[in-house]
């Protein structure tokens, strides 16, 4: 029998799911913050030195690849999360056929798995995902007997802490343990890292500002996992995933086990690759503070490979409970504060936005709901505003969707994320100038946010102050309040009420 078939039917379910999952909803903060730095790099602005973030570039960078290839549109976003999704599904199998080359089921199992579990809880191209996914790069290549697959294993990873700082350095006790357990490819994987790496100080020296990036890219992480230390802890010791759910604790357990056996019967790598795995997700959900949904990347690797240590018929039930929890996750689409009551009825009457399922009701913590229609409304209100427009705070796919230039400095607004609060100040007057220098004729403010990154405007004297001077509340949207300029650019309301 040959596993030709199987195999492309899994990679294209990997494929067609997210593609379908992808388009059920839109999480105002994320999903915005991946399309506007995509928005921006195809303007012309220059990670760090034009805009700030506390993550590397190469996100931005691949979405503004995807932008040229198929448009400025939200179906941009979930093409390339697809595609990885593919790609995530084919490294897992590839990965599971070298290690154990005997156990006929591991390499399906890995497949599936990783199809439901790895990309489609988001849906869209994201941080997290892109890293883990030039991870399990990392690890297929590290299987390898060829030397330079050492040396483009250590680039993996080296790339990876260009998508996701944290990711990258979870994932490199893994990375180092294959390596020493096949005493192979050290300095090549070594020498791999130290080139892209050096690759990337070179593009920071030349293109953008090299301080800014070990503030943005180091200093600012390091602060935030500084603080998030206690919880790393708390989650670690517990050792059980999903912990709001009452069967994958007890999965996660047998996973585990299965590890642990397979280290006793010198398995090694094998045991390793299952430990290593299941300890990285929960580490990496305790540092994150993310929904453990959107963790567990490496979970068709280790169920996968799980499955060398048990029969076809004990192995069957507990996949299908994995994949049975993934697919209803994904569909409901969990991660992003949607659950079983939700629903998508339609798409949107949005330019740039017509595959996408509008969710029903798109809910925020405390503050109601944003309607379909309320939303198509303030997206004809800015297709007939002259000018350029400001969004604060998290609505910046608006920026995208109307072709118009992305004028703050800051891709969002969260103290102690994308900057520490003693930079509020800084904040306050970079923003306002560079509002001020910019042809703003509207400005839309949020009256509600999933992080509460609209308060954000109590705490900053001068932009509030220049928003008041310049522009008046002429109407409410939803969450949205649209606010038009009523002072020319340039002027103060004492000069202008002078004339």
């Amino acid at each position: 029998m040959t596993w030709t078939l199987p195999r492309l039917s899994i990679l294209a379910f990997a494929f067609g799911w997210v593609w379908v999952c992808g388009h059920r909803g839109y999480f105002l903060l994320d999903q915005s913050e991946v399309f506007d730095g995509g928005w921006r790099i195809l303007q012309g602005q220059v990670p760090f030195r034009d805009f700030q973030q506390p993550y590397g570039p190469l996100v931005y960078w691949a979405q503004a690849f995807f932008f040229l290839l198929a448009g400025v549109d939200y179906s941009a976003m979930v093409l390339p999360a697809a595609l990885l999704n593919a790609a995530a599904a084919a490294l897992a199998m590839s990965a599971v056929r070298r290690v154990e080359p005997d156990a006929v089921w591991a390499e399906p199992a890995a497949g599936l798995v990783t199809a439901v579990w790895f990309q489609a809880p988001f849906g869209t191209l994201y941080f997290e995902q892109l890293a883990f996914g030039l991870a399990l790069a990392s690890v297929r290549l590290l299987l390898s007997d060829r030397r330079p697959a050492a040396a483009a294993a250590g680039a993996c990873v080296a790339l990876s802490f260009l998508a996701k700082q944290n990711s990258a350095i979870l994932f490199a006790p893994l990375a180092l343990g294959i390596l020493t357990l096949r005493r192979r490819g050290i300095r090549e994987f070594a020498a791999g890292f130290a080139l892209t790496a050096a690759l990337f100080a070179c593009w920071a020296y030349w293109f953008s500002d090299p301080r800014e990036v070990w503030r943005q890219m180091i200093a600012l992480p390091r602060h935030i996992a500084g603080e998030r230390a206690p919880d790393l802890v708390q989650f670690i010791a517990g050792s059980l995933l999903l912990r709001n759910s009452a069967v994958f604790p007890v999965l996660s357990a047998a996973l585990a086990l299965t590890g642990a056996l397979a280290l006793l019967r010198r398995r090694y790598l094998t045991g390793w690759l299952i430990l290593a795995s299941m300890i990285m997700m929960d580490a990496y959900t305790g540092v994150t503070l993310n929904e453990p949904q959107n963790c567990l990347a490496f979970l068709g690797l280790a169920a996968g490979l799980a499955t060398r240590a048990v029969s076809a018929p004990v192995a069957a039930p507990f996949l299908g409970v994995i994949v049975y929890t993934g697919v209803s996750a994904d569909w409901n689409r969990v991660v992003h504060g949607f659950d079983h009551t939700t629903r998508f009825p339609r798409t949107l009457a949005v330019d740039g936005a017509r595959r996408l399922r509008w969710a029903e009701p798109h809910a925020l913590p405390g503050h109601g709901a944003i309607p379909a229609n309320d939303f198509e409304k303030l997206n004809r209100i800015l297709a007939d505003t002259d000018g350029n427009f400001f969004v604060f705070s998290d609505t910046t796919i608006l920026y995208g969707l109307h072709r118009r230039p992305s004028p703050q400095p800051y891709l969002y607004f969260l103290e102690g994320h994308s900057y520490l609060p003693s930079e509020r100040d800084i904040v306050d007057e970079r923003t306002t100038h560079a509002l001020e220098r910019a042809d703003i004729q509207t400005v839309i403010l949020e009256t509600a946010s999933w992080m509460g990154n609209h308060r954000q405007l109590e705490r900053m004297p001068r932009l509030r102050a220049w928003i008041s001077d310049h522009f008046t509340k002429t109407e409410v949207v939803a969450i949205y309040q649209v606010w038009r300029r009523t002072i020319p650019p340039g002027r103060t309301q004492a000069s202008f009420q002078a004339r």
